[in-house]
């Protein structure tokens, strides 16, 4: 004998379900953002959200959005990172070195290696000495992303500079400034004929 009670209940769950998803109100596809949501994106829980905001900041593109840009590099999520560094990076002009040079000493770690990263995208050799601060940073990633950085710029200060990486108390940071410095040193420069 089948149980009608629990077909009643189970259909009645499913009819209130279904209901329920069709009375849902919709999202409007594009909210606007007031300036306090802005500012205050960092304590949003929410990763896709802190991301929608990211790409709404960088569709807008404001000059007096550019420090926000920079602090939005401590944002946990390597996603964001990586999407706001290779904006960045494509932006000399509104975020200028003096811009990134005033954060690369602040917490946390993980921003001080996407600006490294950024430094290293733009080439700017300009930056040796500026970053050369970074060669006692008590973090082993930031140690490692310098090496990776004087790498890719390979003037002859940040040769000496990884020369002095390879001698680090810290493996991981010595096998990645030999790695660097073999890349830097086969770099040759040729000028046209």
């Amino acid at each position: 004998m089948i149980n009608l009670r629990l077909i009643i209940n189970y259909r009645d769950s499913n009819m209130a379900q279904e209901k329920a998803r069709k009375e849902k109100p919709r999202r409007s596809a594009k909210k606007k953002m007031s300036p306090q949501e802005i500012n205050n994106f960092q304590n949003i829980k929410n990763k896709s959200q802190r991301f929608r905001i990211i790409k709404e900041m960088i569709k807008k593109n404001p000059p007096s959005l550019s420090q926000l840009m920079i602090e939005a590099l401590a944002d946990p999520c390597e996603e964001i990172r990586e999407f706001i560094i290779n904006f960045i990076s494509q932006q000399p002009d509104l975020y200028g070195e003096k811009l990134l040079l005033t954060y690369l000493n602040k917490p946390p770690w993980y921003r001080k290696t996407a600006i490294l990263k950024i430094i290293a995208h733009r080439q700017d050799e300009t930056l040796v000495e500026a970053i050369s601060e970074l060669l006692n940073d008590p973090n082993v990633a930031v140690r490692c992303e310098l090496a990776q950085t004087l790498g890719e710029l390979a003037t002859s200060l940040a040769r000496q500079l990884l020369s002095s990486l390879t001698t680090d108390k810290n493996p991981y940071v010595r096998r990645t400034a030999e790695k660097a410095l073999a890349k830097a040193s086969t770099i040759r420069f040729t000028s046209p004929e």
